[in-house]
């Protein structure tokens, strides 16, 4: 058995892979990485075993074009390390950094070990955002019950690849992604999180990874309905499952539900008109009136509120404000 098990997913990160992967094969621990090429149209397949063929301790598998949930699963189930690193396959380490997780997950018998993360722009090295959870019990042992009432009550973070987590657990629990659907992070992270309420948890000042924002990832890209019928999907999901939990984190717990909700409203914006009025049929308000019960803060109480009574007027809003800026961003690169 090896310490670590790095299972990447990679579509189309032939630009991307190679700097992933060297990221984890210099930090100073024993890993395994196991490649599931997506169905890539591009020349990720061949990046990848190429790397395979100058390291023993690189796996590649392909498949036709399934989905991260899909290859994910995949590569959880042939693991072989102590620990899993669910890593994006177009993102990279932070150097000298997995070794130090990797120590304190192994000294304390953690169950998972979570850490914070920098986002910066492609094609730059500036960082955007530095993520950390909010919490007063950093780098100390302490029950998933605490882990989610101080970290998770205070936001959440559904980014698996900042952390740790033991493949016996992963595996006793069966915890394994939602196939099929986007935003499957937010199923998965709150049954990680809960599924054994007394597991051993630890939340570090550690910054680890260094996730990368694309140009189709901000809202200047136009979604299809499907995202808003997946999030419904994962809406469904959650409250089925945190149904069961018990009443001293449920509360808690829920405000995961209102997080994604809130998305889902800017998710909605950006539609095209053909879909925002399908998606009207679709979205059930009950889900609305239950997410302005259980929000993280006002601004996210108010947004969803005026989604749910307001929206025609939100969406003229929406449309207009996006117009402008486009209008803008066009001058912008006509002047050069």
């Amino acid at each position: 058995m090896c310490k670590i098990s790095a299972i990447l997913p990679a579509y189309n990160v032939e630009k991307y892979l190679e700097e992933c992967v060297n990221s984890i094969l210099s930090q100073n621990v024993e890993c395994e990485i196991i490649i599931i090429n997506d169905g890539s149209t591009d020349n990720t397949l061949s990046v990848a075993n190429s790397l395979a063929e100058k390291h023993k301790n690189i796996v590649v598998l392909t498949q036709e074009n399934s989905g991260q949930s899909v290859a994910r699963n995949r590569g959880i189930k042939i693991a072989k390390g102590e620990y899993l690193l669910l890593l994006d396959s177009d993102d990279y380490l932070i150097e000298n950094t997995l070794e130090n997780v990797y120590n304190l997950a192994k000294q304390n018998q953690l169950d998972y070990i979570r850490t914070g993360y920098k986002t910066f722009l492609n094609g730059s090295n500036k960082v955007v955002v530095q993520s950390m959870p909010n919490g007063k019990d950093k780098n100390v042992v302490i029950t998933a019950t605490e882990f989610v009432n101080q970290f998770v009550g205070n936001g959440y973070n559904v980014v698996m690849s900042t952390g740790l987590y033991k493949l016996d657990y992963v595996k006793k629990y069966s915890i394994y992604y939602e196939e099929g659907i986007q935003y499957e992070d937010n199923t998965y992270a709150i049954k990680m999180y809960t599924s054994n309420l007394i597991a051993k948890v630890m939340q570090t000042d550690i910054y680890m990874v260094m996730v990368r924002l694309h140009e189709n990832t901000t809202t200047s890209s136009k979604p299809k309905l499907k995202k808003i019928t997946d999030i419904l999907k994962n809406v469904e999901l959650m409250n089925d499952y945190i149904s069961s939990l018990p009443q001293d984190i449920k509360l808690t717990a829920q405000k995961t539900v209102s997080s994604l909700v809130f998305t889902m409203t800017a998710v909605y914006f950006r539609l095209d008109k053909k879909d925002r009025k399908k998606a009207n049929k679709l979205i059930p308000k009950q889900i609305l009136k239950d997410s302005i019960k259980n929000p993280y803060d006002s601004f996210q109480k108010k947004k969803i509120f005026a989604f749910t009574y307001f929206r025609p007027l939100l969406s003229l809003y929406n449309i207009t404000l996006r117009n402008i800026m486009q209008k803008i961003r066009a001058k912008r690169r006509q002047n050069g």
